[in-house]
Order: structure tokens, then C-alpha cells, then sequence
């Protein structure tokens, strides 16, 4: 798996920050009934972050094979890797989605009503962008340092143990 690329996060958040515009401004001018944007969206945002955060710190003394701590299997680094690329995606698409929520409504910053989905799609996209950190956190600190020189890049397992899926 390749490490995520700003650039590839940066491009999903200003598509979603475009289809969110275009998306508010077509529902606005079709009805009246503008659907809400809670404050409860941050803030439940922000726990999945720090959840992905906790999880980044937590594993780092793992991936570092510090004393006392377990080393940290294969198939749970994997899942993990997973779960930091979709985190730090899934926070560019919401983040520049929110964005775009903000952007219909900041002309009119004088209505009370708009004024509040401004304020909660912007801390929704803060929390999205903390997510994409956490994710991005999380991705790096489950980064394997590049082989030595000399070293096989793959594992052999040895010769009493060959690797499962070498031919023989």
C-alpha cells in the first residue's frame, strides 16, 4: 500500500467543497425546507478523531518495539493502516464537503439561522481536519523503515522456515 498523498487529499476535499456548494445551492433554491446542520455532527466527528488519535499514540510504543510492550502483529498493523487511510480520507471528502455546506450560507451571516449552519459546518470541517491529521498520524507511525543494504526486502523466513508463499 502507497502512503497517502496531500495532494490526493487536498483534491478530494475541494471536489466535495464544490459538490457541497452546488448541492446546498440547488436543494436551497428548489425548496424552503433547508435540512439542519447540528452541532452534535462536530462533536461526534471529533470523538471518531481523538479516537484515531488515542489509537496513533497508543500503538507507537508497539510499532517501536519500546520494553515491556508487545510488538504489534502483522494483520493488526494492516488493519490499522486501514483504518488511518480511510480516517484521513474520509475527513478530506467530509471536511471540503462542510466547507462548501459554509460557503452557501456566508453572504447572508446576518440571518441568526444561517449564521448558526455556518458555525456548525465550520466545526464540523475542523473536526474533519483533524481527523485527516489523526489519520495521517496514525499512517506514519505504521511506516516500516526501508531495508538495509544487503537485507532482502521481502521476508524469507529462513531456510528451516520458508516463506508460506515461496515456491519451492
Amino acid at each position: 500500500m502507497t502512503p497517502t498523498r496531500w495532494r490526493v487529499l487536498v483534491l478530494t476535499g475541494v471536489i466535495a467543497a464544490v459538490l457541497g456548494y452546488d448541492g446546498m445551492r440547488v436543494w436551497a433554491s428548489r425548496s424552503t425546507d433547508v435540512p439542519p446542520l447540528p452541532l452534535a455532527t462536530a462533536v461526534a466527528l471529533a470523538l471518531v478523531a481523538l479516537a484515531v488519535l488515542v489509537t496513533a499514540l497508543s500503538v507507537r510504543g508497539r510499532v517501536r518495539r519500546h520494553p515491556g510492550r508487545a510488538p504489534l502483529p502483522p494483520l493488526g498493523a494492516a488493519r490499522l493502516v486501514v483504518l488511518a487511510k480511510t480516517a484521513s480520507h474520509a475527513g478530506a471528502l467530509l471536511a471540503g464537503g462542510y466547507l462548501g455546506l459554509a460557503a452557501v450560507y456566508l453572504p447572508d451571516l446576518f440571518v441568526s439561522d444561517h449564521r448558526q449552519r455556518v458555525l456548525a459546518a465550520g466545526l464540523t470541517a475542523l473536526a474533519a481536519l483533524v481527523l485527516v491529521l489523526a489519520g495521517l498520524l496514525l499512517e506514519r507511525l505504521l511506516r516500516l523503515p526501508p531495508s538495509r543494504p544487503g537485507e532482502p526486502s521481502e521476508p524469507s523466513g529462513g531456510e528451516d522456515h520458508p516463506h508460506p508463499l515461496s515456491r519451492r
